[in-house]
């Protein structure tokens, strides 16, 4: 490669052996580190040490290299060029590298890079494109134009400008209790009523609910009238019952009235004092009538 001295080239190259010893697969099969070398093969004045501590981020993404390793190979790059005196192209390139790793380091690993690359003067310019491409041809993954304040800052922009992730899905109700009030032996399917879910019911009614179940998850022979405990899962078409299982037969027992208590406090209730069915002799109406 043209434009270095024997001196910068020498240590390059030992930068080089040192991790070419340890990371043989690493540069042929990580697909965006390919493209990082063409932007090396475009600009002459880039030494191979930076390669070398190219591949060395990827490792360590890996966690193949410890801090050690790490110092050693900025020292000898730090040794290439005096402090603060980096061609500005050899700086835009690592530290646009140096951001599409950092997504896969652990928190020890971001520290002890950002240490590392602060105690040689690396940490105070921004990527920019260095293959002369236009705007229009520039791919996504190349080098960003816009500059920031420093390579921990760009970090932080990055992640207020890009959207939020999409939230989780609230945590559902488990160990409920209900009735089957309809199964279709034919298709498999059937409904549970259930008065434990009439909290979250946006229309604010005070009626019982019906949960569609799936035979696959019933434990046992699904039969009209049967007492059955459950949780809730997320189906194609909303919530449904799961894990559905027989706590009496038809007839064994009948629910004689309900009433609401106490709830925890959040979108789901995740644990109740104790059912909220008591169970007597007489059938409530609005279960019999479905039976």
């Amino acid at each position: 490669m043209t434009g270095q001295s024997k001196s910068e080239w020498t240590h390059s190259k030992n930068a080089g052996q040192l991790l070419h010893t340890k990371s043989q697969v690493l540069l042929e099969a990580t697909e965006d580190f390919r493209h990082v070398l063409d932007c090396f093969d475009n600009s002459p004045n880039i030494p191979r040490a930076v390669i070398a501590l190219g591949i060395l981020s990827k490792g360590v993404s890996s966690s193949t290299h410890n801090d050690r390793e790490l110092q050693e190979i900025v020292s000898m790059w730090a040794s290439t060029y005096p402090k603060k005196s980096y061609p500005e192209d050899v700086v835009n390139v690592v530290l646009w590298y140096l951001q599409q790793v950092k997504s896969g380091l652990s928190s020890q690993q971001k520290r002890s890079i950002g240490r590392h690359l602060s105690s040689t003067g690396l940490n105070g310019s921004v990527p920019t494109d260095t293959r002369g491409e236009s705007s229009t041809e520039r791919s996504s993954e190349s080098p960003p134009e816009k500059k920031s304040k420093s390579f921990q800052d760009s970090q932080g922009q990055h992640s207020k400008d890009n959207p939020s992730k999409p939230k989780p899905k609230p945590s559902l109700p488990n160990d409920l209790d209900g009735i089957v009030v309809d199964y279709n032996a034919n298709r498999g399917f059937g409904f549970i009523m259930t008065v434990d879910l009439m909290q979250y019911n946006p229309s604010g009614d005070n009626e019982p609910k019906e949960l569609f179940f799936h035979v696959s998850e019933f434990d046992g022979r699904p039969e009209k009238g049967q007492h059955v405990n459950f949780d809730v899962g997320f189906g194609d078409k909303g919530l449904k019952a799961v894990d559905v299982t027989v706590v009496a037969e038809a007839g064994e027992l009948s629910v004689e009235e309900w009433e609401e208590l106490p709830r925890l406090p959040g979108f789901w209730e995740t644990d109740k004092p104790e059912t909220i069915y008591r169970f007597g002799r007489k059938r409530n109406p609005r279960y019999h009538n479905r039976l």
